[in-house]
């Protein structure tokens, strides 16, 4: 996941990355995996510079989930597999849902004969105005132009891509 941090933290030293395999939480007509953040009791590890979550939801044939969620909070929903409806509305396979704010509670159901599999991502809105071109994120079209050379010059910032043939 690509984020735009805050600008009280986005030049800090010492982000390392992190890795973290995430146990499979069962409920009654599915599991989840949470990846970022907290949801319904089962929490990452993984360290954020914002609230934010981030979970892979399956869910049987036929199964309806009723999810608690923090209504501070907007949620994209990305469906893989599955035949979903999200709050009674049709999300197709590739697509992705917005809630925005103000749900507590979001309904997801799998009309599927399958297993459905969706990814749902959720945080506090991001205020700040941001600018975004191909992997850079930045608050101006100078700093996207001193990322784009600080890339092309293999800078420390961002880091060794192994196999990367972009140049």
């Amino acid at each position: 996941l690509w984020l735009a941090l805050p600008d009280s933290v986005r030049n800090r030293e010492g982000r390392d990355f992190e890795h973290f395999a995430p146990e499979v939480t069962p409920f009654d007509g599915g599991e989840m995996l949470v990846f970022l953040g907290e949801l319904w009791g089962t929490r990452s590890p993984v360290a954020t510079y914002s609230p934010l979550m981030g979970a892979e939801v399956r869910l049987r044939p036929g199964a309806t989930i009723d999810l608690p969620i923090n209504a501070e909070f907007e949620y994209g929903v990305l469906v893989d597999s599955g035949d979903i409806t999200v709050e009674d509305v049709e999300l197709p396979t590739n697509a992705l849902g917005y809630t925005g704010v103000g749900l507590s509670v979001m309904r997801i159901s799998n009309r599927a004969e399958t297993d459905a599999r969706l990814v749902i991502i959720g945080g506090e809105p991001f205020n700040e105005e941001i600018l975004m071109w191909w992997n850079f994120i930045g608050r101006t079209h100078e700093e996207i132009a001193q990322y784009r050379e600080e890339w092309q010059a293999e800078g420390d910032r961002f880091g060794a891509v192994e196999g990367y043939v972009g140049k």
